[in-house]
């Protein structure tokens, strides 16, 4: 058997303020370690959107690297 890797690059962590994303699909405006607020809300959610908390569970966030569109309409 041959194995071969095509592409494991280590991803360099972005700096806060930044979008990241929860296992279930939740958005959040990190301001910091475990403080943002919420943009998009998951499957599984119990928050509300635009709540605001300083005790997110970081280990299920990774760094969102898609685009997100803000509006009123």
């Amino acid at each position: 058997m041959k194995v071969r890797v095509i592409e494991n690059e280590e991803k360099e962590e972005m700096p806060y303020p930044k979008l990241m994303e929860g296992n279930s699909g939740t958005i959040v405006l990190m301001e910091a370690r475990g403080c943002g607020t919420s943009l998009r809300l998951g499957k599984y959610s119990s928050i509300r959107l635009g709540e605001y908390s300083q005790d997110w569970a970081m280990d299920c966030f990774k760094d969102f690297e898609g685009k997100l569109e803000l509006s009123n309409k």
